[in-house]
Parts: C-alpha cells; structure tokens; sequence
C-alpha cells in the first residue's frame, strides 16, 4: 500500500496506494414537541411555541441548539432558554427577540452531565406566555487521544521499510520550499475562493505540526493522476484538484470516497543517521467536485454529511506528508479514516507522526 515490496535501487519510483477517506451521514437522536396555551376569556391572546432540537447526545464544546418558532404578537417576542434544578425552572441567559416568530438558540454544553431544559416564549406582544415540555441534554466528555495512534505510509505491510518524507532541505543543504498548487475550475467563483481559503489554512496547520515551508503558486488546470505527476507546473510538488469522479485515476468512476490523496517517492536516501530513507517528489489531492462540505475547521453539522473541508484537507494533506491511517483506532485523529463531528485540530497520534516527518527530523541525502 506504501510502495512496492522489495528493496527497490536508488532514484527507483514508488506511488502510494491512494488513501482513501469516507464519510459519514449522521443521523443525530432529536427531540420535537408542541405546546398550546389557550387564552383565558378577555385577556391576552392565545400561543403556540413549536421547537426542535439538534441534539441530546452531544460531546463537550460540541454544538446544539434548540429552534422552531413562536405565534408572532403585536411586538417582538422574547424566547428564554430556562435550565431545572434545586426542583425550579430558572431561566439562563440565552434568549433572543423575534420579530418574525422564528429563533434559535444554542444550548450550552461547556460542562459535562446530564442537564434538563424547555425553552419559554414570554408574555408580550398582545400574546400568553408559553413553554415547551422539557427535554435532557446529555453532555459526554470528549474522548482523550492516543498518542500512538498514527502510520506511515512507506511502511504499510513493512514495519522495517525506510521511511518517506519530504526533504526539508535544498541540494546545499538551504531551506526548501514545497510549492502547492490549486484546480478549481469545476468550481463556482464564490465555491473557489472558499476552498483556496481552506487550503491555505490546511496547509498553516501542516507548517505548523512540520515546520515544513509551503508556498502557494497559484492555480493550475492539471488533474492529479497517474499520467499527469511529471506534468505539475514549474515549482510545484503538490496539486489539489476538484474533479468529477472518473477524470482521475485516484478518485474512478463509481468511487464513493470524498478524495483521495497521497505522494511519490523515491528510495535511495539516507537520514541524518545514515538509516536508508526515502524523499517524496510528488503531492496530490483528489476532491469530487460535487460533494463540498462546510467552510472552515469547526465541528461541522450535526447531521448530514459530517465534517468540514478543513477537516478533509488536513486529512488528506496528512497522506501527502506520508501519515497513512492510523494502525490503532482513535476517531480523535484528523487521519481517522472517517470524517466526523469535530473541530478540525490535530488529535495526539496525529502530531507525533507528523512531527517524525517534519523538518525536525534535517535533511536527506541521496
């Protein structure tokens, strides 16, 4: 899977099997409710509060919230998220005004436990106060990251391989700089400049975990595959494409994986120990073009299709670098062969197997 197996001569090529990473759509336990308040005779008017909430099982800093809407009033109505305990409702201090009818309101999940809440639409606007019926939010610690929760890609199925990386250095030993490049044309203006945006952040938390230098050279019509790696542009050892599944071999026809990504290297090298080692020469990344997640490095939805772009690219950037999925299983790490919800930050395994591939590590000579 990293390469062929044997002991391949000096300057021989070895192509990653490309990583694959899958997605997952989560179905989230919700809660619905309604609640009717009729009006006593000559007073105000009756309110119906109907809500929702994203979630009751959620993890610490993870997001939920608690939406739907209200009978809309004369005036705006102010909704109150209200918190039981000591055997008495008190109201917290998360609420909006609503002018429309419709709100939403985050719950707060700083603190594990297990916490009963309602939400309280209050007497206004020519209209009754209302409640919903309570529900219980679960609040679960997050799961604690295995440091040694991490692979390499040059020793899939040959724990003793040399191990593959980028060399940190120039021919003179000087610092290098990797160069990257970007493929959006499949992409709509504002689609672009939102994943160019994300990738220079993938590649910052890269530099940061590394200390390797990256450079953006801009854009470029080329395709990773196979066929196209010599064809890079001037400069560039690392191209990222959205492409249609089937205009690349890394990411065929009838693929259900949201990318792919990996490296070529060479063998021939030895490390600062004088340990054979091998030096990557080219980058990809293969995205589908149709199936583009949330902007950013946050937790994600709640539901749907789970994680952000910037959780995928760090993933997949991860394989470029010569991280391969983890050997032991850690859904904390970035390089979890699942997206899921969470922030987009490197997990403990994450980071001490891109550190062994970092420019701590010095230069290779071959």
């Amino acid at each position: 899977m990293g390469g062929h197996p044997g002991s391949p001569a000096k300057d021989t090529p070895m192509l990653t099997s490309p990583r694959r990473l899958r997605a997952v759509l989560a179905l989230f336990a919700t809660a619905a409710a309604l609640m009717l308040s009729t009006a006593p005779a000559g007073a105000l008017g009756g309110s119906t509060l109907s809500w929702g909430i994203s979630a009751t099982r959620v993890t610490v800093g993870s997001v939920t919230t608690m939406s739907g809407s209200v009978t809309r009033g004369t005036t705006a109505r102010t909704v109150v998220l209200q918190r039981y305990y000591s055997r008495a409702w008190h109201s917290t201090t998360t609420r909006v005004r609503t002018g429309t009818g419709r709100f939403s309101l985050r719950v707060p999940t700083g603190t594990t436990g297990q916490f009963t809440y309602r939400l309280m639409a209050l007497a206004g606007g020519g209209r009754v106060a209302v409640a919903t019926r309570p529900v219980v939010v679960a609040v679960a610690p997050r799961p604690v990251s295995n440091p040694k929760a991490y692979a390499f890609l040059s020793r899939q199925g040959n724990a003793s391989a040399p191990l593959a990386r980028w060399n940190p250095c120039t021919s003179d030993r000087a610092p290098r700089t990797i160069g990257y490049a970007v493929n959006v044309t499949g992409l709509s203006d504002a689609a672009a400049a939102s994943v160019q945006a994300d990738v220079r952040g993938a590649f910052e938390q890269i530099h940061q975990a590394t200390g390797l230098a990256f450079a953006d050279r801009g854009t470029t019509g080329i395709v990773p595959s196979q066929a196209t790696l010599a064809e890079y542009p001037t400069n560039t050892q690392i191209v990222i494409a959205w492409a249609s599944r089937g205009a690349s071999s890394y990411l065929p026809a009838g693929s259900t994986e949201l990318a792919r990504g990996g490296a070529e290297w060479h063998t021939g090298y030895v490390d600062k120990a004088g340990n054979p080692a091998a030096a990557m020469e080219h980058g990809y990344v293969v995205a589908d073009v149709k199936t583009l997640l949330a902007p950013g490095f946050g937790a994600g939805p709640n539901t749907g299709i789970q994680g952000t772009e910037g959780q995928l690219l760090m993933h997949e950037l991860g394989h470029v670098m010569g991280l391969a999925h983890p050997s032991v299983a850690d859904s904390t790490e970035i390089m979890s062969p699942t997206l899921t919800h969470k922030p987009a930050v490197w997990g403990a395994g994450d980071k001490a197997g891109l550190a062994q591939l970092g420019a701590q590590a010095d230069c290779l000579k071959g």
